[in-house]
């Protein structure tokens, strides 16, 4: 969140720059674009999807650790406790790292420049463009800002809960039987080859 408390007001600092591809673009248009940037939060949504996902990585990885670091028959169930909040607290810490690292390196408002100046000029007019500002300073436009992520996450969360486990359910029988198929053509393959040297050992 401290790279993005540099950047306000938003509007100030965007319209600063010259935004490649956009040389034909008017002034106007790049100063509205800039506010429609700021009021709609894209920068803030950017940074919360990115800590989201790694969020929801680290829920992934609680179930993906190696048996072979935690499991053994020669530690006692406190001591595998034990090595599994460690392996938890090693994995923290490189997704901390991670985070870290991406906050130095990736230039956020860089990336809006390149992409979303370009996106938004090209599918938007000036009119558009302070038409859509209006509606966003408005109190049901800012309830729009506001909700849209706590939305998009209960649609998600809705998605993963209902039809996740259908789709997988379909993928996992999908698997067994191509499994299942491509085992009986390999031994019968192997059957064949079996079959033929058999057959040239009788004919020597």
């Amino acid at each position: 969140m401290r790279r993005f408390l540099i950047l306000t007001p938003i509007v100030a600092v965007l319209a600063l720059f010259p935004v490649s591809g956009l040389a034909q673009t008017s002034e106007t248009k790049r100063k509205l674009i800039a506010e429609l940037i700021e009021v709609t939060g894209v920068l803030n949504n950017i940074e919360g999807e990115f800590r989201k996902g790694i969020d929801e990585q680290k829920r992934a990885m609680d179930g993906l650790l190696p048996d072979d670091l935690i499991l053994s028959d020669n530690l006692t169930e406190t001591e595998k406790r034990e090595r599994q909040e460690k392996a938890i607290a090693e994995r923290n810490r490189l997704f901390d790292m991670m985070i870290d690292r991406v906050e130095k390196e990736i230039d956020f408002k860089g990336f809006v420049e390149r992409s979303l100046y370009k996106v938004y000029d090209k599918h938007y007019t000036e009119q558009d463009l302070s038409e859509l500002i209006a509606f966003y300073r408005t109190p049901i436009g800012k309830k729009v800002v506001a909700v849209s992520p706590l939305i998009e996450s209960e649609t998600m969360n809705a998605f993963v809960s209902e039809l996740m486990p259908q789709m997988l359910k379909i993928i996992k029988e999908i698997m067994e039987i191509e499994m299942k198929d491509l085992k009986e053509k390999l031994d019968n393959e192997l059957n064949e080859e079996d079959e033929a040297v058999s057959d040239k050992g009788l004919k020597l």
